[in-house]
């Protein structure tokens, strides 16, 4: 059976609180011997805090793990094109640097698939941490993960753009060498919409779990939702509206159920995330005409 190598890339800012866990979870890692690690970079895109030095002791511990430092912040798109320069492997693993990985086996997961013809992009299941206290906007979170995950699950097996999340992928490298992630927000959604136009396929590898911590703030709530937004109207400026849109459609019945039973099961969850949700397409309107664009966004600091 033949040996497929991979390597890992990981675009850090001013993540000290994470990045030893996250490096520790991938060193403690066991993966079967049909995978190779090669290489584990970590992009550290202008930090200011402890991340370089919690990186450089990581380095003594695994001559694998390599640091590159951007002298000021260029925004995940940016680093992610630098990063990606000198690998070679057969897969590229990003991820973000706020992550837990599940167990000893998610990497294995991810890239453990019945057929590698035509792959271009695996997705991995992003989920949130369980939180004790719940706010509006950890609530309004949590409603929308619940309905998201429902509704990709319905459509082609997950195997669709709900589930290309940039918090865990794996890019092949018929994918990671072709492209170059415009200065945009939404790098996962361009990631996905540039495998499909190259004719490579998307896979969902569900058991490939991360978890993440949500906005306990309503203002980061609605950060991250205009950013989302932002972004999938700009990949259809880059790829066409109706191919994004044939993408992003949902049947209205897996709409409707996927909601209404979340709905009923969570009915405080969905007050809160309906009152973010309006706050968050007001604050989108404002946000489109003033013409902000760039991959360098404010980060939501109560999600680390």
């Amino acid at each position: 059976m033949r040996k497929y190598t991979y390597s890992i890339i990981i675009c850090a800012y001013n993540e000290e609180k994470n990045i030893g866990l996250l490096l520790q979870d991938i060193i403690d890692q066991k993966i079967n011997n049909n995978f190779i690690l090669e290489n584990i970079k970590v992009v550290s895109d202008g930090s200011t805090d402890r991340t370089n030095e919690i990186v450089e002791r990581f380095m003594r511990k695994d001559n694998k793990i390599k640091l590159m430092i951007n002298q000021e912040r260029l925004g995940k798109a940016k680093s992610f094109n630098v990063g990606k320069k000198e690998i070679k492997s057969d897969f590229l693993i990003s991820l973000d640097a706020d992550i837990i990985l599940e167990n000893e086996r998610t990497l294995e997961s991810l890239l453990d698939i019945k057929n590698y013809n035509d792959i271009g992009l695996i997705g991995g299941q992003p989920s949130p941490i369980n939180e004790t206290n719940k706010n509006v906007a950890i609530l309004a979170s949590l409603f929308s993960y619940n309905i998201v995950y429902k509704i990709k699950k319905q459509i082609r097996n997950g195997n669709n753009f709900f589930s290309s999340h940039g918090r865990i992928l794996a890019l092949s490298k018929n994918l990671y060498e072709k492209i170059e992630i415009p200065d945009l927000p939404g790098t996962d959604q361009f990631m996905y919409f540039f495998c499909l136009k190259n004719n490579l396929k998307f896979v969902y590898q569900e058991s490939a779990k991360v978890f993440y911590k949500v906005p306990n703030k309503i203002r980061d709530y609605i950060k991250q939702n205009t950013r989302f937004r932002a972004a999938e109207n700009l990949m259809r400026k880059l790829f066409g509206e109706n191919f994004v849109n044939t993408e992003i459609s949902i049947p209205f019945s897996v709409k409707l159920k996927s909601i209404g039973i979340t709905s009923i099961r969570h009915p405080i969850q969905f007050l809160s995330w309906k009152i973010l949700y309006l706050f968050g397409k007001c604050k989108y309107n404002l946000f489109s005409e003033s013409g902000k664009s760039s991959g360098k966004w404010e980060i939501s600091k109560s999600t680390k």
